[in-house]
């Protein structure tokens, strides 16, 4: 859709429901629209299950909103439309993660046979200003505080000056196994290594029959919810099957992946719903191939994941196109670039099927995310306290600032040197003003996490959104 078209559908919007909805219900409305327009126009069902999902917690609204937030922090016009005092020309169009809030890091097994800890999202991943990435960062740690009582701002405080430290000396040697990191990533740790080595993830996605053959399980591998999945596997149409087999021969050549698989025909492929929050609509499938041996425990598992573009922040929309020929490639070589090592997932891979762009990555019990829901259980239950969420903020700004420290701008700068010196040494004040962003971030974030829910109930399940579709395109 042309852009002049999308400006008149926020200006109208926002007149047509000027007499029931407030200004900011307004641009929730305009902003959904405009991430959402395209899958509710290919099937609304599942964008109002990723509706329903938001709705359950303010943190699945965060997980849901990346867009609104990229627009209330770069659009002009936005009701937030904050300033940073430690940006500049050459901060602005450094590789991002695009959304690194607390879930989206996790676990990794590693080429030595390590685990360690990295981003683990980059649907969003784009050139845009290093800041942007900090804030959303600090706004996903003020949510969790909110819930265990920790006093306004710290958290994100912590987060900020161990980020402005961090991007002022030298890439550290991130958070890996083996070493003491602090309770959550302890436990995380602890719990990927139990899983990856009892092989979790393979046998409840596809255990072995009595065959002695894996096939993927097409069940409920979590029971759903009454309005939407929550784990499910499900069949593959013929079409789609044959578009997958063309997608996996583009995304690996024969050589090195004949050395690595025991074929390059996958045994069983399957739909996967009910993952994510914001990408909950997305096409997944899984695709199981068989390993370099006769034994079932070397099979392996891949991901097959629809990206698409996100939004672009700082005019880099234009940038973006020139370099990457799909949202998948920018994607996947923003992956690489930002994260610790490339053996984080030798298997990461891009193809297109269906007229669609597809990430394909490696899945294994050894990968385990940080969540929010355990972390405030933990705390909550007195098995952890509120100084070891500070310990993990403070692990987490680490993370990210190496994660962009290692990279280079969009002109071909150290990215690491160019933050550093619009940083400057003030770091105190830089974490101050990621805490007063993330405070004010975080009560507006709860505010429209109800609206939002007053949205869906005096709207409908796609907040009335699908038929508006149909009328303008």
């Amino acid at each position: 859709m042309k852009p002049t078209v999308l400006i008149w559908f926020a200006l109208s919007l926002v007149s047509a429901c000027s007499e029931t909805v407030d200004e900011r219900s307004a641009w929730l409305l305009s902003s959904f629209f405009q991430t959402d327009r395209v899958l509710l126009s290919r099937d609304p069902g599942p964008v109002g299950q990723k509706y329903a999902l938001m709705r359950s917690g303010a943190y699945a609204f965060l997980r849901g909103s990346a867009d609104l937030f990229a627009r209330d922090v770069s659009t002009p016009w936005s009701p937030l439309a904050p300033q940073t005092r430690f940006g500049s020309a050459a901060t602005a169009l450094v590789p991002i993660v695009g959304d690194p809030h607390v879930e989206n890091a996790g676990s990794y097994l590693g080429a030595d046979g390590k685990l360690v800890v990295d981003w683990n999202d980059f649907d969003a991943a784009c050139y845009g200003p290093y800041h942007v990435d900090v804030w959303r960062l600090a706004v996903s740690l003020e949510l969790i505080g909110t819930e265990v009582g920790a006093a306004a701002g710290t958290l994100a405080r912590d987060a900020g000056l161990s980020y402005a430290l961090t991007i002022a000396g030298p890439s550290g040697s991130g958070i890996r196994e083996g070493a003491t990191h602090g309770h959550f990533a302890d436990e995380l740790l602890k719990k990927a290594r139990k899983r990856g080595d009892a092989g979790r993830l393979l046998n409840d996605y596809a255990p072995v029959g009595e065959d002695g053959r894996r096939r993927l399980f097409l069940a409920d591998i979590e029971d759903p919810e009454d309005a939407y999945w929550n784990d499910t596997l499900a069949s593959v149409s013929d079409d789609a099957a044959s578009a997958i087999r063309a997608l996996i021969m583009e995304a690996y050549p024969v050589a090195p992946y004949e050395q690595l698989l025991g074929s390059l025909e996958p045994m069983s492929l399957a739909r996967r719903l009910g993952a994510g929050v914001g990408s909950y609509p997305l096409y997944r499938y899984y695709a199981l191939f068989p390993g370099q041996t006769e034994l079932s425990e070397d099979d392996i598992l891949l991901e097959l994941k629809e990206v698409r573009d996100p939004l672009a922040l700082a005019g880099g929309a234009l940038l973006q196109a020139k370099r990457y020929p799909s949202s998948a490639i920018r994607s996947a070589e923003l992956q690489r670039e930002l994260q610790l090592t490339v053996a984080n997932d030798p298997w990461l891979s891009t193809g297109s099927a269906l007229g669609l762009s597809f990430r394909l990555r490696h899945r294994t019990a050894y990968q385990r995310s940080f969540d929010h829901g355990d972390i405030i259980d933990a705390v909550a239950s007195g098995d952890a306290s509120v100084d070891d969420l500070r310990v993990l903020a403070t692990l987490l700004g680490r993370l990210l600032a190496d994660a962009h420290g290692r990279t280079e701008t969009a002109t071909g700068e150290d990215s690491r040197s160019v933050i550093a010196a619009a940083v400057g040494a003030d770091a105190a004040a830089f974490a101050e003003e990621v805490a007063t962003f993330a405070t004010r971030y975080e009560r507006l974030l709860r505010g429209d996490w109800g609206r939002f829910s007053e949205l869906l109930d005096s709207r409908g399940e796609t907040l009335g959104l699908a038929p508006a579709m149909g009328s303008i395109l």
